[in-house]
């Protein structure tokens, strides 16, 4: 199957799983967030199950944030960069990054009931969440982060990009 043809089969399940579901949010509102179209394209099928494929691609964004995350707080000590980095963040930055990754764990742990009862409700709402939750939550938080993260590889390499 070609690659506007998956799309397309994308899109056409799309509608039929937000009018099962009766969410608010739009396929170009997950995909601008979680990469949907990306991932329904890398795995090359549209699942049956495509509601289910899109709440796995959410936890899956989150919990690469969470390990991202975790490395900041408890960094490998056989990684240059995860010494380096966590020495960027005081007690009271790591405290905040904690919290966050508890709301990253509890939102994304959500999923796990519903896969399990099967409740529609509760899915369409985690899917309309899960944007509100990136908007409002994450992504400012993830913004400070990176910032100070991206500064102090900046200047380690000589680099001056603002």
């Amino acid at each position: 199957m070609s690659r506007d043809q998956i799309l397309k089969e994308l899109e056409e399940e799309f509608k039929l799983m937000k009018k099962d579901l009766q969410f608010g949010c739009s396929l170009d509102d997950l995909d601008d967030i979680f990469y949907i179209k990306d991932f329904i394209l890398q795995i090359g099928y549209v699942s049956k199950s495509l509601s289910r494929t899109v709440c796995r691609r959410i936890v899956d964004t989150l919990g690469s944030w969470n390990s991202y995350l975790h490395g900041l707080i408890i960094p490998n000590p056989n990684s240059m960069i995860s010494i380096s980095e966590t020495k960027l963040f005081n007690e009271k930055e790591k405290e905040e990054i904690i919290k966050l990754m508890n709301k990253i764990m509890a939102f994304g742990n959500s999923n796990v009931l519903i896969g399990i009862t099967k409740d529609k409700e509760k899915e369409a709402k985690f899917i309309d969440n899960s944007i509100k939750f990136w908007k409002e939550i994450l992504s400012p938080k993830l913004e400070k982060i990176i910032i100070k993260v991206n500064d102090y590889w900046n200047k380690e390499a000589g680099l001056d990009f603002k």
